[in-house]
């Protein structure tokens, strides 16, 4: 929603956000995987928790606030991204795309 309406996002650079969050369309914090220890969270047991750099989210903030052309040109790429590739109409595209592959046809005679 954030790309959608033209604002930066600083987001962690881990798992399903990486789909759509790129060094071109986010500011993406990078970390380190930490052991989640017992009693942390519920059946947590062998996982792990990616431990963002508050440091790096910290300065991409302040680039944010100083480095504006970045920022307009970053926030610009993010927009395009998910209008042409997230959008209702393209999801749908999509969809029907991969629906058509399987055989099943959304269009009756």
């Amino acid at each position: 929603e954030a790309m959608l309406l033209g604002r930066p996002v600083i987001v962690s650079n881990y798992l399903g956000n990486v789909d759509f969050t790129t060094h071109e369309t986010a500011y993406l914090v990078e970390g380190k995987m930490i052991d989640i220890h017992p009693g942390e969270y519920v059946f947590g047991e062998g996982q792990q928790w990616f431990d963002a750099d508050a440091e790096q989210a910290a300065f991409w903030m302040r680039h944010c606030l100083e480095e504006r052309e970045d920022v307009m040109k970053k926030t610009a790429a993010a927009k395009k991204l998910i209008e042409t590739e997230y959008s209702p109409l393209a999801v749908g595209k999509h969809y029907e795309k991969r629906l058509n592959e399987i055989g099943i046809s959304l269009h009756h005679e």
